[in-house]
């Protein structure tokens, strides 16, 4: 009986000191202000959004960049950073979205009202530089272009309120709510539904979806919709979970801890 406590105590050592390891901090940042959203560009470079429509940058070595600030204090509701020459920014509460030309000071700025948009849930940019639209009341996708500010499709869709982030990538439109992530095509026509609880932030690296959920995130195939890897966080909750490559972005409500990947 005592052999088998002292080889349980053991194993739950070595597994506690394992976690430990596999999640060591490489660095860490602190916020004054709340985050409100999270994005990545091609070099690994990370951006957060705040409440009070700052946008803070934070380079591939984890070293903190100036800031933008837009005008007014609404809160950044999205950011799509992908391409770092055109930074795409939503403001939910103001139905405004802004573009930044390589982090210049001069934006360019859309009212949603522009294009005849009652109320828009969530929005991203197109590969082709229009926008993804999700409306309410009828709920509706819809296609954007910004320059002629027309409709170039429009389709009915069942997703509800809870969505919670919006990202085009090469033919596919990735949007996440409370029951898990949908994809649909260039048209908008659905693809696949992929049942995960909620999530709250979605990339795509290596023709492979990860899910950012409260307490861990998820690799998952897009075609059929199987999860290859689900990875726990040792350290509670968090707002989300970026891979950076060879590392990953704990992101809460005021700080951002850069870990070694696990």
């Amino acid at each position: 009986m005592k052999l088998l406590l002292s080889l349980l105590i053991l194993s739950t050592f070595f597994q506690n000191t394992l976690s430990a390891q596999e999640w060591s901090v490489l660095s860490n940042i602190k916020f004054n202000t709340p985050s409100t959203s999270y994005s990545i560009d091609s070099e690994n470079n990370l951006y957060i959004g705040f409440g009070d429509g700052r946008l803070s940058r934070f380079s591939s070595k984890n070293e903190k960049l100036p800031d933008f600030s837009l005008p007014n204090q609404s809160a950044i509701t999205l950011v799509e950073a992908q391409n770092n020459r055109k930074i795409f920014l939503f403001q939910k509460d103001i139905q405004k979205i802004s573009i930044l030309d390589r982090f210049s000071t001069i934006a360019q700025q859309y009212f949603l009202s522009e294009f005849g948009i009652g109320y828009a849930i969530a929005t991203c940019p197109t590969p082709d530089n229009g926008i993804w639209i999700t409306e309410t009341n009828p709920s509706r996708l819809k296609k954007i272009d910004l320059l002629r500010k027309n409709v170039l499709l429009e389709v009915q869709h069942s997703l509800g309120d809870s969505i919670t982030f919006m990202k085009a990538i090469q033919n596919l439109l990735l949007v996440s709510d409370e029951n898990g992530v949908h994809v649909f095509d260039q048209f908008g026509s659905p693809v696949i539904s992929i049942e995960a609880g909620k999530i709250n932030y979605v990339q795509f690296l290596k023709n492979e979806i990860i899910a950012s959920r409260d307490s861990d995130f998820l690799y998952i195939n897009p075609s059929d919709g199987s999860i290859r890897k689900e990875v726990p966080f040792p350290g509670g909750s968090a707002e989300c979970f970026i891979d950076l490559g060879g590392k990953i972005a704990v992101i809460k409500k005021k700080q951002v801890t850069f870990y070694e990947s696990p």
